[in-house]
């Protein structure tokens, strides 16, 4: 169900499908009574602050070739459009900080974790991008090693 302007819902929707949630089911335009719950966001530097000790996983949510392109050192590859089928595969004991090329994506499995009763979670505003304009580290790979 999404919550959308009329003429936003296609483009919302062809979006939703990229990342492999095809089952829309409708929209709604006018605000939902109670309370909506927002995205958490996170800077790069804080970021980096928090995972440089181990006090959060990241969690990088592009495809493989995205990933193996360019990511954060550490960072668990979990395809956007495979976290609820791998809901295994992130931590409920820790902020998991989750990020995406340009944070698009990453928001989109934000608030599937969310909806799946996920807490602790954080996008990283401004995605990779921001990262690498801090001039923070990044890595590249010929192997996929996520999920």
């Amino acid at each position: 169900m999404l919550l959308a302007e009329a003429g936003q819902v296609e483009d919302l929707v062809r979006k939703l499908v990229r990342v492999g949630l095809d089952r829309t089911v409708g929209y709604v335009t006018a605000p939902l009574k109670g309370d909506l719950e927002p995205v958490p966001q996170i800077t790069a530097e804080a970021a980096k602050g928090r995972w440089e000790p181990g006090e959060a996983l990241l969690l990088d949510v592009p495809s493989g070739e995205e990933y193996d392109g360019g990511h954060i050192p550490g960072a668990l590859n979990l395809y956007a459009g495979r976290v609820m089928r791998r809901l295994d595969r992130v931590p409920q004991d820790q902020p998991v900080i989750l990020r995406r090329t340009a944070g698009d994506r990453s928001s989109i499995a934000i608030s599937a974790l969310m909806a799946a009763g996920r807490r602790n979670l954080l996008n990283l505003a401004g995605g990779l991008r921001e990262w690498q304009q801090q001039g923070f580290p990044i890595e590249k790979s010929t192997e996929n090693v996520g999920v």
